[in-house]
């Protein structure tokens, strides 16, 4: 066995491993969200208001970001059948790539859980309206917070992996 193969296996036993690793501090975290939901509630402002909306923009553009890194990642194998054989033809490019695309669908998953956490809340708020007392839930509590923070965590492991993968396939195979 070369010192190739064995980084390549290295490189997707660390691929598996990241997302096991961030699929197990996720969830638990999503289950006890979701069992206490509650957060405070926050004045409603317009500072408050740009402040969401750009964290929801920002969101978005992550999201953008992963769809085409995935688009990209996929292009690639479906685009050029020498790059399928290239990256698929082995067990450890084939664990790379399964894990990229897992970690990219993860940080969509985040995603739009995120938006329709907001777009809850924002329901929560207009059945609720008060106009000289107008409040919001805490949209920036780490309880929704989360949500946006994995969301970047999948996205970069996401990218990262399938970085790697299409080096292990190029560069390290024998």
């Amino acid at each position: 066995m070369s010192w190739r193969y064995r980084t390549r296996v290295a490189l997707a036993i660390f691929a598996v491993f990241i997302l096991v690793l961030l699929i197990v501090t996720a969830v638990p975290k999503y289950i006890s969200v979701r069992r206490d939901p509650n957060v405070a509630d926050k004045p409603y402002n317009e500072l408050i208001k740009s402040a969401v909306d750009t964290r929801i923009d920002q969101s978005k553009a992550l999201f953008q970001v992963g769809l085409l890194m995935t688009a990209a990642l996929w292009g690639l194998l479906i685009a050029k059948e020498q790059e399928a054989k290239l990256v698929l033809s082995d067990r450890p490019e084939l664990w790379m790539f399964v894990c990229a695309s897992l970690l990219l669908l993860v940080s969509f998953v985040c995603h739009i859980s995120y938006l329709e956490v907001v777009a809850y809340f924002y329901h929560l708020g207009g059945e609720q309206y008060v106009p000289n007392n107008a409040s919001l839930p805490d949209m920036f509590d780490p309880k929704v917070d989360f949500l946006y923070e994995h969301q970047i965590w999948f996205l970069v492991a996401g990218f990262t992996t399938a970085a790697v993968t299409l080096i292990s396939a190029h560069q390290l195979k024998d």
